[in-house]
């Protein structure tokens, strides 16, 4: 279970590494996004948009139904009333408590794809080895899942 103290925690650890990697390969023209399975999302969306359209990002739980209502209450009072409460919205989905999944992995994906580097990049001690495919028919390069980006120091 991650909380989204730990999640934004998490982001900031691959956002680092990121960072890290782009200064090792200045011929990298990649962006990072979040991941779970099918879903993903840029590694800066909000909250309530990450509950919308990812939803398998969150564990099932009372908090993750009472903010999916309330998410569909403010759509409801946006479509009425014209005005969205953005700021309201994502402090009220902050103090419910929403725990994110542990597996949700920070990926990179690439603008410019060349494959010399994503080969190179498989091999890089900033990235997870166990996460990211150690074979050529591969180009996913896999920063960490929240969990382990947590866990890792950096």
């Amino acid at each position: 279970m991650i909380s989204i103290q730990q999640f934004e925690q998490a982001k900031t650890k691959g956002k680092n590494i990121f960072e890290q990697i782009r200064r090792k390969y200045p011929s990298l023209r990649a962006y990072l996004v979040l991941r779970f399975k099918s879903e993903q999302a840029d590694i800066d969306e909000a909250i309530w948009k990450l509950l919308l359209h990812c939803p398998r990002f969150f564990l099932d739980a009372s908090e993750k139904e009472q903010a999916l209502a309330f998410l569909a209450l403010e759509k409801v009072r946006a479509e009425k009333t014209g005005q969205e409460h953005i700021t309201e919205i994502e402090r009220i989905l902050r103090k419910l408590d929403l725990l994110l999944n542990p597996d949700v992995q920070i990926e990179i994906r690439f603008i410019d794809l060349k494959y010399a580097l994503v080969w190179e990049l498989q091999k890089e001690e900033l990235v997870d080895q166990e996460l990211t495919p150690q074979t050529k028919a591969s180009i996913q390069i896999m920063l960490g899942s929240l969990d382990s980006l947590n866990r890792r120091a950096i």
